[in-house]
């Protein structure tokens, strides 16, 4: 996820976290927006610790447990593949719950970037088509949509999600990948029309989204 996946209008600043921490240091709502700012500035193992406190008081809140999916996420791109097998077993198990409790726009988009990365492209679809149905106008939303079906081999149909993505974006969310990736799945589905032995691969997934 991008580094404001955790963020919202509702964040509270700073100085209302640390005072909210001295008066109420148990709670779980507070421990959610610790692990958040601990996220952002990248204490990763801290972050870590607030999201599992969350849980054990709320064990299917969606909000930590995408959290905790992210850091985890990130710990293990920046832990050595020998260290990764702990890390690895708690982001599964991190999915699973997620899976069965996600309800915005950006949990659906994770677990739709997870099922892909698993090749269950069928699930990855219907994880991003619900999270369209929430938030049409939110060009991550096409954009993933664009890999996924890419990944499956429906080249056509992701360069239409794409253009979709490209449209939607505004002023201020545009960026030449947009452009750049629906020029590669144009040219994927013109390989897989001249039946080329060997396509392009699809453009990287496009980084997890801002919180919505």
């Amino acid at each position: 996820m991008g580094r404001a996946a955790l963020a919202s209008s509702g964040s509270p600043a700073a100085s209302q976290l640390a005072e909210a921490s001295r008066d109420a240091p148990d709670s779980a709502e507070v421990a959610y927006w610790r692990g958040s700012a601990d996220y952002f500035a990248d204490r990763l193992a801290d972050a870590r610790f607030e999201f599992e406190a969350m849980l054990r008081e709320r064990p299917e809140d969606p909000r930590p447990l995408f959290g905790l999916a992210v850091t985890l996420g990130k710990l293990m791109r920046e832990t050595p593949s020998r260290g990764r097998a702990e890390l690895a077993d708690s982001l599964s198990k991190t999915f699973e719950r997620l899976a069965r409790t996600a309800t915005s726009a950006d949990q659906l988009l994770l677990l739709g970037s997870h099922f892909a990365n698993q090749g269950d492209s069928a699930e990855a679809v219907a994880r991003i088509d619900a999270a369209a149905a929430i938030a049409p106008g939110y060009w991550r939303v096409h954009a993933a949509r664009a890999y996924v079906l890419a990944k499956a081999g429906r080249y056509d149909e992701a360069a239409d999600a794409q253009e979709r993505a490209v449209a939607v974006a505004t002023e201020s969310e545009a960026n030449p990948s947009l452009e750049a990736a629906l020029l590669r799945y144009r040219a994927l589905a013109a390989s897989a029309t001249a039946a080329s032995p060997s396509p392009p691969q699809p453009p990287p997934l496009p980084p997890p989204p801002s919180s919505r």
